[in-house]
């Protein structure tokens, strides 16, 4: 295997931004998050099962987080009436964590202002470059948690 970054700074050329980056989406996200009556870990979680429901060790294990943390952020939102509790055929005592009706319309109005950010830092992007960038970016993520896999 050839090494990709093999600038100056090493792993920092790729590490240091994507860093920054992070934090920046992080911020941006956050105050639109905030607006919605939510919290950032809510978000993640409830974004989660918009579309199919899951365990909450399946979400831990997709977000990078205890099942402590998620169960409990779970059970939040579940009070919130933004997701609820369905039984799993596959595992009697892990139940699937399942949006509502009330967690999709919260999260398609929380969309609008994510989409107005996202549209504002695109601009000056064309669609060639955002389909680039996902690519690059899923095989950066993919890379990372397969070296995460089988370093542990």
């Amino acid at each position: 295997m050839t090494a990709v970054v093999s600038h100056n700074g090493g792993a920092s050329d790729l590490v240091l931004p994507v860093l920054e980056l992070s934090s920046e989406v992080t911020s941006a996200t956050e105050a639109i998050i905030y607006r919605h009556q939510l919290t950032p870990a809510w978000w993640q979680v409830l974004a989660t099962v918009l579309d199919t429901a899951h365990t909450v060790p399946d979400i831990a294990r997709r977000l990078n987080r205890t099942r402590q943390s998620v169960q409990r952020i779970a059970d939040i939102i579940v009070d919130n009436e933004w997701a609820r509790w369905d039984a799993n055929p596959k595992h009697r005592r892990s139940q699937l964590l399942a949006s509502t009706l009330s967690g999709r319309q919260a999260a398609a109005e929380l969309e609008g202002g994510l989409q107005d950010w996202a549209d504002s830092v695109g601009e000056g992007l064309t669609v060639a470059e955002m389909d680039q960038f996902r690519s690059l970016l899923d095989r950066i993520l993919h890379g990372s948690r397969d070296y995460r896999a089988h370093n542990r």
